[in-house]
């Protein structure tokens, strides 16, 4: 597994602990829950389209508030994330709060051609603790390979956001530090898949604990 002087991680793969590093089998964030809304259809590959999932992702018995390692052993079951509450629909109007943000590096033709070069998820991971932001889970997709690794990465805000306006903010932030990432994830509606690899959470380091 990665090393990284002064962090600490727990990963979860297909639902139980798989690696640790300083934290044994403990929560590296402390104990931090966050609300968002889980699927619960377990997928073992990329559906296409989106599967089905929005319509049911939505319903009240979707939205959850759960810790950060308990979200991990959802996404690495397979389950997709709606990281913004929306209020019955899936839909940019509809959004109504939010704390977790996810952004996707796919390191495609489309971002070499945005003028980037491919960014190693370690890289990435690296980036978020130099940079101090609250990177809190790392994941590769269904579809990642050693060659071309597609992977996202989610941050929590210091508290749940309510405003659109600071919340869109938020994320631009993020996508600011990562100009590699795919443009799209400014959608606050926008669906996260769940992955059939290992999902890493993150302690936090010592500037983002201040």
């Amino acid at each position: 597994m990665w090393w990284f002087e002064n962090v600490r991680y727990v990963s979860l793969y297909r639902g139980e602990l798989h690696d640790f590093l300083g934290t044994g089998t403990d929560d590296p964030f402390g104990g931090r829950t966050v609300t968002a809304c889980v699927d619960p259809v377990e997928f073992q590959e990329k559906p296409e389209r989106d599967g089905g999932v929005t319509p049911r992702i939505v319903r009240p018995e979707c939205l959850v508030t759960v810790t950060l390692p308990e979200l991990a052993a959802m996404i690495s079951r397979g389950r997709t994330v709606l990281p913004g509450v929306c209020d019955g629909r899936r839909r940019a109007e509809d959004w109504k709060a939010q704390e977790l943000f996810f952004i996707d590096v796919d390191n495609d033709e489309a971002m070499v051609a945005r003028g980037h070069r491919p960014l190693d998820v370690t890289d990435a991971v690296q980036r978020a603790f130099e940079c101090g932001l609250p990177l809190a889970l790392s994941y590769e997709s269904f579809r990642s390979t050693k060659e071309r690794q597609k992977y996202r990465l989610a941050f929590v805000a210091p508290s749940i956001i309510r405003e659109r306006d600071e919340a869109t903010r938020f994320l631009r932030g993020l996508l600011a530090a990562y100009p590699e990432a795919d443009p799209s994830c400014k959608d606050l509606s926008r669906l996260f898949f769940g992955t059939d690899k290992e999902v890493c959470v993150w302690g936090r380091s010592a500037s983002m604990t201040k």
